[in-house]
């Protein structure tokens, strides 16, 4: 490495993290949450004060064994539902329950 201090030595090895303010930000959700009417992928976002529905499409960046990386409508904040998304509907009005997370908490 050309200017590399003194304490750089062969073989060592580091850990980076690579930072992109103009990168797309990504959101890693339980695969079971994609939800397809036939026009692409979509996931169910929960109104905080109303318990609707509202279908917001996203685009799968990568997927893994469990978890898709997506970005489009979603932001930050949002609640989605990651189970029986199959049978909602548009301003469906649901009711949060805790995780077991939340729960043991």
């Amino acid at each position: 490495l050309r200017d590399a201090k003194p304490s750089v030595r062969l073989g060592m090895t580091a850990n980076l993290q690579l930072l992109d303010s103009t990168a797309t930000p990504i959101a890693r959700i339980p695969s079971n949450a994609l939800f397809n009417q036939g026009d692409g992928l979509s996931v169910w976002v929960v109104a905080p004060d109303t318990g609707r529905l509202t279908l917001k499409r996203v685009i799968v960046e990568r997927y893994t064994d469990q978890d898709a990386y997506v970005h489009g409508e979603i932001v930050d904040g949002d609640v989605i539902v990651i189970a029986g998304v199959q049978r909602l509907d548009k301003n469906m009005v649901v009711r949060l329950v805790p995780s077991s997370q939340e729960v043991r908490q």
